[in-house]
C-alpha cells in the first residue's frame, strides 16, 4: 500500500487507485481480498462444531476457538498483511502467518455465529 496524497493504493497488482479512506480500505479488503476465506466453511465447518460443543455464550465460543488454534496451529516466521495461502492449504499442514491465522479465527468465529471483523 502506497500512500499518495490523502489516498492509499494497493499496488500487489497493476497500480490502481482502491480507495479514498481507511474505511474504504476496510470494505474493500473484506469484499475482495478476503472474501472467499472469511466466507468458506469447507475446511472448518466440521473443526468448529466440535470445537464449541457445549459453548452457548459469544464469549466462550470465541475462548474455545482461539485456544484449539493455539493447540493446533503453529506460527510462520514472518508476517504479511496479505493471506499466503489458501484455507485448504492452511488447514492441512496447520501452519501460517499471523495473517493467516487471525483469518482462520475469524472465519472460524463466523461458523459459530459470532461477529467478527479482520482489524
Amino acid at each position: 500500500m502506497v500512500a499518495n496524497g490523502p489516498t492509499y493504493k494497493l499496488v500487489n497488482t497493476t497500480f490502481q487507485e482502491r480507495n479514498k479512506s481507511w474505511e474504504r480500505l476496510g470494505k474493500d479488503l473484506l469484499e475482495d481480498t478476503y472474501k472467499d476465506i472469511l466466507g468458506s466453511s469447507k475446511f472448518t465447518g466440521a473443526q468448529t462444531v466440535s470445537c464449541i460443543e457445549g459453548k452457548s455464550t459469544p464469549i466462550d465460543k470465541t475462548t474455545a476457538i482461539y485456544a484449539y488454534i493455539g493447540k493446533n496451529y503453529q506460527v510462520s516466521d514472518f508476517d504479511y498483511f496479505w493471506k499466503s495461502q489458501t484455507m485448504d492449504h492452511l488447514t492441512k499442514d496447520r501452519k501460517g502467518t499471523p495473517t493467516d491465522l487471525n483469518l482462520l479465527f475469524i472465519n472460524m468465529l463466523h461458523r459459530a455465529n459470532v461477529n467478527a471483523y479482520p482489524v
